[in-house]
């Protein structure tokens, strides 16, 4: 056996060590990346079905909302909404009459 042959011996044994390694930890790499990706996408799904549950709920509460405001509206008893002050803040029609309001 050569005396200069062992140190390159050890020296391609520590370099294939480092390519086993680099390749290991660029495989996780790859493996944490792609578990990323699939969870992404899985938020981005859950995320949109959200907002259009959300977007459904309002236009909902809007109809409500319209709804409600017509059947005040139409009553023929004067109707007034005062905060905690005492403040009319909100009022129907036959309330901005009774008030002598242009409603």
């Amino acid at each position: 056996m050569n005396v200069h042959s062992a140190p390159a011996s050890i020296d391609g044994d520590l370099l294939h060590e480092a390519f086993r390694s680099f390749d290991g930890a660029a495989a996780t790499l790859q493996q944490s990346y792609q578990t990323l990706t699939t969870r992404l996408e899985q938020l981005d799904v859950e995320l949109a079905d959200r907002n259009e549950a959300l977007r459904m709920n309002l236009c909902a509460n809007e109809q409500l909302r319209e709804h409600l405001t017509a059947i005040v509206e139409s009553l023929s008893t004067g109707l007034l909404v005062m905060d905690e002050s005492g403040t009319i803040t909100r009022c129907n029609q036959a309330g901005a009459q009774l008030l002598g309001l242009a409603h």
